[in-house]
């Protein structure tokens, strides 16, 4: 979650420097702008390539926090999602999986390990053979 939260921060700085470099662009160029579409059209051109540039990736970024909080608002991402690791082959799992718990240590303390479903299927195998 921490990581998506980040992402979507650094999309909002990157779409206000976006939004600024457009605005600048347009500012600056308006009064010279119309002029342009007849007397120079590859500039004309040029520059609402270059206008369009900065106007896309605040659209993409617009889009993708729209995406990104629509899924958190329907519970598709944040706290109905685990955030823990497999112990074994060090993927986050998908769903709940399996715990093993080692023997206590001298200070009674066991140590406590997370498996996924695929990695808890092979242990649980491996010790039915076994037997």
């Amino acid at each position: 979650m921490k990581r998506v939260i980040l992402d979507l921060l650094k999309d909002c700085y990157e779409d206000e420097a976006a939004h600024l470099e457009l605005r600048m662009i347009r500012d600056a160029q308006q009064p010279r702008f119309e002029a342009l579409k007849e007397s120079h059209p590859e500039i004309y051109r040029d520059f609402m390539s270059a206008r369009n540039t900065w106007h896309e990736i605040l659209l993409r970024n617009r889009r993708k926090r729209v995406d990104i909080l629509t899924k958190i608002v329907e519970g598709q991402i944040g706290s109905n999602k685990l955030e823990i690791i497999c112990d074994s082959c060090k993927k986050e799992l998908e769903k709940k999986g399996g715990l093993l718990f080692g023997p206590p240590d001298s200070n009674d303390m066991a140590k406590k390990t997370h498996l996924c479903v695929v990695c808890y299927e092979k242990i649980i195998g491996e010790i039915v053979r076994r037997d």
